[in-house]
């Protein structure tokens, strides 16, 4: 269960915790995903004058454990962390064509398994790790980060500690990526 993952649970733990709430929480079966019924409930949480100690305002703190606890948990860490590296690097890079033949500021599946020279199917189980993090389409299309939320928390490194996205090392990374010397030729721009 994906809630057990991010916090680091053994299997079972969020449904145990959670089984004496079953009139307002669906549980469900293990291979079902856990809801509320009522969105009364969750707006009931969310409201710290209603719930009192029982609110649950998503605040940064909240957003970074989650963030954090998602990659730190994941098999997959370090290749995570230089997608997200060179991510958040095409964003801030000028739309020039560079030496994939495509303008630097985009970022299609494609072209990250050529840059980390990654084996098939190492991206896409990667990218499932953090899939709600991200918009991924076919592989020709860009990834981007789907929110704003993370992406700040990926450029602040006293939210993000070892996962801090440093822009001048991820340049860094896709100047010394081992596809550069393959495909650099006389012209291209960095």
């Amino acid at each position: 269960m994906q809630l057990e993952n991010i916090f680091g649970l053994t299997k079972g733990d969020a449904r145990r915790c959670l089984m004496d709430m079953h009139s307002v929480v669906n549980i469900g079966r293990d291979d079902q995903a856990i809801s509320i019924y009522h969105k009364s409930f969750s707006d009931f949480l969310l409201d710290a004058s209603r719930s009192k100690e029982f609110n649950t305002s998503i605040e940064d703190d909240m957003h970074d454990r989650v963030y954090l606890n998602v990659i730190r948990n994941c098999p997959y860490r370090d290749t995570i962390r230089q997608i997200l590296g060179q991510v958040t690097n095409a964003r801030s890079m000028p739309s020039e064509v560079d030496f994939f033949g495509t303008p630097a500021n985009s970022l299609s599946p494609k072209r990250l398994t050529s840059i980390f020279i990654l084996g098939p199917y190492q991206l896409n189980e990667a990218i499932a790790h953090i899939s709600s993090m991200l918009e991924v389409g076919d592989e020709d299309q860009d990834i981007r980060i789907r929110h704003t939320p993370f992406l700040d928390f990926l450029l602040d490194r006293s939210r993000s500690q070892e996962l801090f996205v440093d822009i001048n090392e991820a340049r860094l990374t896709l100047r010394q990526a081992p596809i550069r010397s393959i495909f650099m030729t006389e012209g291209t721009s960095n």
